[in-house]
């Protein structure tokens, strides 16, 4: 859904909203106009108010929550389109790494190889990408575990996450439970180290013939 569409639905909840509460706000004035000699019988229609008095403060509430709940949501959409916006401020500084090697930060102390660089940026993407999907609620954690364990099958980039993963963060806070999304890829890194260990040792222990 668009935020254009976003935007529309929630204007016209609004709009839906004031038209309920001046409805209210006006109905004994209605009831005169809609009296046959024009006249209003106040002690009549103060019956009729306290009748549906319940009904109207109902609807008083039902209109605050309405309000509540679409204040909410836009927050949330502004949420999701800084997300957004810092995402792409993110894939512009990978891109121009993986065009041109020799602008990436290297660290002198740990030298990398052009080879190695471009894995650990493209594993980063990979992680970058599940966590916008998960933030929007496109996968759940089960998901990003599953995809953190397929990608750390790689020897390469489960080393990747064994050396970088601890200095990776999330943006959590602003949506979910902080620390929720690298618990999944955490869970997913620590299955595929076991698979990882056992075919190892099925390797090892697999008979050697000269």
């Amino acid at each position: 859904m668009s935020s254009r569409t976003r935007f529309a639905r929630t204007s016209l909840l609004l709009v839906l909203l004031a038209v309920v509460l001046i409805l209210v706000v006006f109905s004994p004035l209605m009831m005169r106009w809609l009296s046959p000699d024009g006249e209003a019988d106040w002690s009549q229609l103060s019956n009729v108010g306290q009748a549906y008095g319940g009904v109207s403060a109902v609807l008083s509430a039902l209109a605050i929550c309405g309000v509540g709940v679409t204040l909410l949501l836009q927050n949330r959409q502004t949420r999701a389109e800084q997300l957004l916006a810092i995402k792409d401020r993110q894939l512009e500084i990978l891109r121009l790494s993986l065009e041109k090697p020799e602008l990436t930060v290297r660290n002198e102390l740990s030298p990398r190889t052009t080879e190695t660089i471009m894995l650990d940026m493209h594993s980063n993407l990979w992680v970058q990408n599940w966590e916008l999907l998960w933030q929007l609620d496109f996968i759940d954690d089960d998901a990003v575990r599953g995809h953190a364990t397929w990608l750390f099958m790689d020897s390469r980039r489960h080393a990747w996450w064994e050396l970088y993963g601890p200095t990776w963060t999330d943006n959590a806070r602003y949506f979910k439970k902080p620390g929720q999304f690298m618990n999944a890829v955490n869970s997913g890194y620590e299955e595929a180290k076991r698979r990882l260990a056992e075919a190892a040792t099925a390797g090892d222990a697999a008979p050697h013939h000269e």
